[in-house]
């Protein structure tokens, strides 16, 4: 059994407590888990289990509707293109300043870097604001934040999979679905809540 498959035993038993350096531990060996079927000293904290299950419902019914992350995604996207407008305009700058035929060749030569430069933007945008404040200017205009399905803060990791999760083609339809959840949701276990 794996570390994470005796978690789900272990963050809902009585026996259990949490040290800062390891995580869950066992209150009774002061360890770790290491059984591999089951654990004879397993007890159902049902209080935690109802705690937890109101949280979730909670969440749940904070979750921003379709309409809003609609229009998230389309003040996003003016936003990302002022910054890349404004990128290349400063791009330009520099290029016409060290050498006026290299701008011209990048320009007609290698489209590919142009594409790169956008999904570069785009990356950085929502890296940075969604890791720093869970919230982009979308999210601050509609009044929504991202948060881990616990709602609380996300962390970077799940930040660094939301944000990469939005290259996937034809992510933006995902919300078409059931939940008002987009692939970036499901996939980096956050979501997009009323603030």
């Amino acid at each position: 059994m794996t570390r994470e498959e005796q978690l789900k035993y272990c963050s809902i038993c009585k026996n259990q407590k949490f040290k800062m350096n390891i995580g869950i531990v066992c209150r009774l060996t002061d360890n770790i888990a290491d059984f591999e079927d089951s654990c004879e000293n397993y007890e159902e904290d049902t209080d935690l289990i109802n705690r937890l299950h109101r949280k979730k419902v909670s969440i749940d019914s904070k979750t921003a509707k379709t309409s809003k992350r609609f229009v998230n995604y389309i003040i996003d996207s003016i936003a990302i293109s002022i910054l890349y407008f404004l990128l290349l305009y400063v791009l330009g700058i520099i290029f016409i300043k060290i050498n006026p035929e290299i701008l011209n060749s990048l320009l007609n030569d290698y489209q590919y870097l142009n594409d790169l430069l956008i999904i570069f933007v785009m990356l950085g945008y929502y890296f940075l604001f969604e890791s720093f404040n869970g919230r982009t200017i979308g999210k601050y205009i509609t009044k929504t934040t991202v948060v881990d399905k616990e709602g609380g803060k996300p962390v970077v990791k799940m930040i660094f999979i939301r944000t990469i999760c939005r290259l996937i083609p034809f992510e933006p339809l995902s919300y078409l679905g059931e939940g008002n959840l987009g692939w970036h949701d499901t996939l980096s276990k956050t979501t997009t809540i009323d603030k």
